[in-house]
């Protein structure tokens, strides 16, 4: 039995995005869509990809500092953006009840 499929196509030519995590998996995924519609795109990872591109910024969205070099170099590169996909994702928060979770904790978590 197959699995049925739509394809959307949009045409986002023009149009600027970054990407966090999409360097690999569902990121790298997005990315490619994301371009194969016409959007410029800018990734950031916390690793370099195995090949280098000017379109990808190597800084950990974790940190305050890395933050603000993705922030910085996509502003540099794009001039601003109209498309965000934060494909960041993962926790070490440990499991229970939402009601359970600190201040700190949910500082992790995002």
């Amino acid at each position: 039995m197959s699995t049925p499929t739509t394809t959307v196509q949009i045409d986002l030519a023009g149009k600027r995005a970054l990407v966090t995590g999409g360097t690999r998996g569902i990121g790298k995924g997005i990315t490619a869509r994301l371009r194969a519609a016409g959007a410029t795109v800018v990734v950031a990872a916390r690793s370099a990809p195995s090949t280098s591109s000017p379109r990808v910024i190597t800084a950990d969205i974790a940190t305050a500092n890395g933050s603000a070099t993705i922030a910085e170099r996509t502003l540099a590169i794009l001039g601003g953006v109209a498309i965000v996909v934060h494909n960041v994702g993962g926790s070490g928060v440990s499991a229970g009840s939402v009601t359970d979770l600190t201040d700190d904790d949910w500082d992790q978590a995002f």
